[in-house]
């Protein structure tokens, strides 16, 4: 390495042998185009940490720096004299028992602070991890407002976490070493000389044992203030002498004030004198507190006052209301016997004028004055403010109501065919000295599924050379892609000049370093395309790149979108409002922004596409993580612009009121009909296409989600939901596919519903439609196979109690084959069709070999985690807290063994969240025993199950729950109701037991049989074990529904 490092790692053991190499191995293994330095100081350990330093620093003399101190100097004088060690430009801090989780952290972080010298601090999140696992592991800090990164905010609370950061180098010289937290006091003193900058990605761990001084702090609070009291009120001293703004010294002085008034408390409880020994031994702190003390008194007495003259304003207030309360009563009375709607907006109109003024009465007056003034206002007032508020809500909301009800009209339009030759979409690609990107941004349009595409780069007179032959690299490279060479003129005019050249019927303006999900052109082509009163449709987005998070808008709201940009930069839009609008304005700042502010005055509004199909690029320069200034000052000029605008959008809205305009269902897709307008699917395989109600979480999900994972590299899959939903386990289906259609997010018209199935099945050569537990497909049936005879349409049901098993049914003759994960369905499908339905059972399956395999697991160790000793019985309760689930007998069972047939060796788990939740929570308490615990929703239950000994299923409605083959994988025995196909798989008493719904008696004669009886209890899980992998593993599932797909194919 270079003798000069750019970075310079600062690390200070004591006593972490157990840890030591996992920090040191994760600085080691930093990808850097710098050199840097590790300098690792033991504050004099006992234990083997010295020796482990020495065996790196041997290996790694160029880049190792060893400090072994022979007498102890404690946390702060150990950092702060290793700190004076450093060469390096830049400062990255890890304490010995902590360690780095990504390769490129140090690189992320120089490149920060590099392209940004006005920034002398860069940290991100870290991961917490607790070493007992007593807490859950957890990301710290979440921040969601960026804005709060500041002096200010640091000096209130220490969101830095020290594994995190990396400092600017700075002299060191004259920081105290008697403060604590040591860390804190080193942020807030490079914090002095530049801005904070925060990189959203988690590249650290932080580790929590017990050999470390921040290990119980939450836990035991008394215990940390006596040990380390004294010299956090230093370190708020310290900082005085840091900051001298009046801000910033208010917030210290607070600080300062809150830390001794703790030792105060301590001292009274535990008798201590801490409060004496830190104005001793620091007695520059004794004035501050003293004057920070007559100024809340002094600010004490003002709100008193001020208290006074509050409740005088508000008694007149009231007064003043009280009669146009009157005045509205008679209004609107008056309006019950009157038909003519203008005194209805009248009356509304006067509303608005008086409930704002009675809307923030309750809430100004407790926030400015925090509470002080409702000791002074009669209880009286406070209902009388209430009821009146209340009745102006309620009068608004029925007025409203009354004014939303007039009657609809639909009109239904024809969708107008476009020139077969050209293109339905135009993309515009601004391109500026992004050659490093580009390649990301075709290789996203390239994978598009819609290809009836045009793309058109225009270089805006790139200066890079790099970019400017990337550029003519593609240009000779044969993308069909059409390029534009221009001045420099800025984003706007480039996208005008794209725009201009467009061919196609819709637009979307792609920045050269933003990407599109593969479904984007498709899905807002297609919203486009049914919607006559839509000119515009935007997504959601995912953030990438400098920041990394999800990012979710309002909803698409022409009136809002004034004071809220909810609308995306590659917001898809029609070519004809482009041409009504006049284009984009150049440098303005946000120029898309006004541009729709621009097509909303025209009448060309939007609509949301809820799902994250956008990818937006953040670097240093982005404008999402700009200057603040800068983004205000943008705005203002958005606003001038645009200064009548609400009158304007008010005014459209009242001229089409009422008025909803429709796409004739048979010529919805008319644009988008041809099989060749869209990516070809593998040729060798079959096409098969799954409708489902909605993508969350369920026992049905993971069943689709087991079995099509075995499958995908088969079939070509694609998934279509009908129900409204948030869709929550989306992100597991993509792991499928990424031919996902959510049909209540695409279409207002349940008409279109049909259409989109029929387009689709035409489109993509559809074999095999497969109808998965849902009710809103079977209606379409009938026209489904007219149009296409040689459809193939599989039916399962997992029970058949639901109100779509009588549909299923009475479409029987479209379908050519039943389904479903127990006979039960199959043979009532036989009793109500006849001996001609085609029925198979395929048995639910479960992944036995890399997540529910007991071999994956420590037993012993989870069992610990539990507090289960060797000897204990571990019996669980794993499912919805809900009525059919049954919890409630599952602890009433618990409560027999334990009470009434005195085990002390068994123990009680409930996990699992739901509506029944608090009741449980009552009954545990109730019990009253520490052997019932209740563990909350657990995402990941397998290693719950690796502890167990018993799961308990005491539902009363079950089809063919997966939670029994769960446990019965991970070698635990079950114990569960006689409901659904349970029966089927769990021969009574070979593996596992089969009792009678809601059997209290029953469970528990199981449960005191097993625990009498160890050894039938072994052989029953080996059984248990041993039947899901031959018959019921996520394997012999995936084969078997191969095997349905491939002979509905031939």
């Amino acid at each position: 390495m270079s003798s000069k490092p750019l970075v310079s790692i600062v690390s200070v053991t004591y006593n972490q042998e157990k840890y030591v190499k996992a920090a040191l191995d994760s600085f080691l293994m930093q990808q850097v185009n710098f050199a840097f330095e590790i300098i690792i100081a033991d504050d004099c350990s006992a234990d083997k940490t010295p020796d482990i330093i020495r065996e790196y620093a041997e290996k790694n003399p160029d880049i190792i720096k060893p400090i072994l101190r022979k007498h102890n100097l404690g946390v702060a004088g150990n950092f702060l004299a290793t700190l004076k060690e450093a060469r390096g430009k830049y400062i990255a801090l890890c304490e010995g028992d902590d360690f780095w989780t990504d390769a490129s952290k140090l690189q992320k972080q120089v490149d920060f602070l590099e392209s940004n010298p006005d920034y002398s601090i860069c940290f991100h999140p870290v991961r917490v991890m607790f070493e007992n696992n007593e807490h859950k592991e957890s990301t710290w800090p979440n921040i969601k407002d960026y804005s709060k990164i500041t002096i200010k905010e640091l000096l209130k609370e220490n969101f830095i976490p020290t594994n995190s950061v990396l400092y600017r180098r700075q002299k060191y010289d004259s920081l105290s070493v008697d403060v604590m937290p040591i860390d804190w006091y080193l942020h807030a003193y490079h914090a002095q000389f530049g801005k904070i900058g925060f990189i959203n990605n988690t590249m650290s761990t932080y580790r929590r044992h017990d050999g470390g001084i921040w290990w119980n702090s939450h836990d035991d609070k008394d215990k940390l203030w006596r040990a380390q009291g004294s010299a956090h009120a230093n370190m708020y001293v310290e900082l005085l002498k840091l900051y001298d703004k009046d801000e910033e010294k208010k917030i210290i002085y607070e600080g300062l004030n809150g830390t001794l008034s703790s030792l105060v408390s301590v001292d009274k409880r535990f008798g201590d004198h801490l409060i004496q020994e830190a104005l001793n031994k620091y007695p520059d702190a004794v004035e501050p507190f003293i004057i920070y003390q007559y100024e809340i008194i002094k600010d004490q007495q003002q709100r008193i006052e001020a208290g006074k003259q509050e409740e005088e304003r508000l008694n007149q207030a009231i007064i003043g209301l009280r009669g146009e309360i009157f005045k509205l009563r008679d209004e609107l009375h008056t309006l019950k016997n009157s038909r003519v709607i203008g005194k209805i907006i009248k009356f509304r109109e006067k509303l608005g004028i008086q409930l704002p003024r009675v809307k923030h009465l309750p809430t100004t007056v407790p926030r400015r004055f925090k509470g002080s003034i409702s000791r002074f206002l009669p209880e009286l007032l406070k209902i009388v403010l209430r009821k009146i508020r209340s009745l102006l809500v309620r009068i608004k909301g029925k007025i409203s109501y009354g004014i939303q009800k007039q009657e609809v009209k639909y009109i239904t339009v024809a969708n107008k065919p476009v020139d077969k030759q050209l293109p339905l979409v135009s993309v515009i690609i601004p391109y500026y000295n992004r050659g490093d990107t580009i390649d990301d941004t075709l290789a996203s349009l390239d994978a598009q599924t819609f290809k009836n595409v045009e793309i058109i780069i225009i270089d805006d007179g790139s200066t890079d050379p790099v970019s400017s032959q990337k550029l003519k690299d593609l240009e000779q490279s044969g993308l069909e892609a059409s390029f534009i060479h221009q001045e420099n003129q800025g984003v706007a005019a480039a996208r005008n000049t794209g725009v201009s050249r467009a061919k196609g019927r819709y637009v979307v303006c792609l920045d050269s370093d933003d990407m599109l999900d593969t479904t984007f052109i498709e899905k807002c082509t297609m919203m486009l395309e049914t919607s006559p009163d839509v000119s515009l449709v935007t997504t959601q987005m995912e953030i990438f790149g400098v920041l990394a998070e999800p990012f979710n808008h309002a909803s698409y709201d022409a009136l809002e979108l004034y004071s809220n940009n909810m609308v995306i930069t590659a917001a898809e839009f029609t070519k004809k409002a482009w041409e009504a609008c006049g284009g984009y304005k150049s440098k303005i700042g946000y120029e898309d922004w006004e541009y729709w502010l621009n097509l909303a005055e025209h009448k060309f509004w939007g609509k949301s596409l809820p799902e994250p199909l956008f990818r937006y690029r953040t670097s240093m320069q982005s404008r999402y993580i700009e200057d603040k200034d800068i983004h205000w000052n943008n705005v203002k000029v958005i606003h001038s612009l645009h200064a009548g605008y609400k009158k304007i959008i008010k005014k459209l809205r009242a001229e089409h009121q009422g008025i909803t305009h429709l796409t004739d269902p048979d010529t919805a897709f008319t644009n988008m009909s041809q099989p060749g307008q869209f990516q070809a699917s593998d040729a060798d395989k079959n096409n098969v296409l799954i409708t489902v109600p909605w993508m969350t979480f369920g026992g049905a999900e993971t069943l689709i989600y087991n079995y099509c994972r075995e499958v995908k590299d088969k079939f070509n899959l694609s998934f279509v939901t009908g129900l409204k939903s948030d869709n929550e386990w989306e992100y597991k289906f993509r792991e499928i596919t990424s031919n996902i259609y959510h049909l209540a997010n695409l279409f207002e018209d349940e008409r279109l519903y049909i259409e989109f199935i029929s387009n689709y099945i035409k489109t993509r050569h559809i074999n095999v439609l497969h109808v998965i537990h849902n009710g809103f497909t079977f209606e379409m049936l009938p026209v489904l196979k007219e149009r296409h005879p040689e459809l193939k349409i599989v039916v399962t049901l997992f029970n058949d109690r639901v109100e779509y098993f009588e549909q299923s049914v009475k479409f029987g003759q479209y379908i050519d084959v039943f389904t479903s994960d127990n006979e039960k369905v199959t043979a009532h499908y036989r009793q109500d069709l006849g001996d001609d339905p085609s029925t198979v059972v395929i048995p639910n399956g479960i992944n036995c070999y890399d997540e529910f395999n007991p071999d994956l697991y420590d037993r012993t160790s989870e069992r610990l985690k539990l507090g289960l000793a060797d000897n204990d019985m571990g019996v669980f309760f794993v499912g919805r807290l809900s009525v059919e689930k049954n919890p409630n007998i599952f602890l009433d069972a618990a409560k027999q063994v334990l009470v009434d047939h005195e085990r002390k060796h068994v123990k009680f788990f409930v996990i699992g969240d739901g509506p029944m939740r608090p009741e449980v929570e009552k009954q545990i308490k109730e019990i009253d025993s520490k052997q019932v615990v209740y563990l909350g929703y657990q995402s990941e239950v397998a290693s719950y199950f690796s502890a167990a000994d018993i799961f308990v299923l005491p539902s009363s409605i079950e089809g063919f729950p997966l939670s029994i083959l769960e446990a019965m994988a991970m070698k635990v025995v079950v114990v569960a109701s006689d409901v659904g196909a349970i029966a089927e798989v769990i021969e009574d008493g070979v593996a596992g037991f089969v009792v009678p719904p809601a059997s209290v008696e029953r469970i528990v004669g199981a449960i005191e049989m097993l625990c009498d009886n160890p050894k039938k209890r072994e052989a029953i899980k080996l059984t248990s074990r041993k039947k899901v992998e031959t018959k019921y593993s996520n394997r012999l599932l995936g084969a078997n529904y191969q095997k349905l797909y491939n002979e509905l194919s031939e």
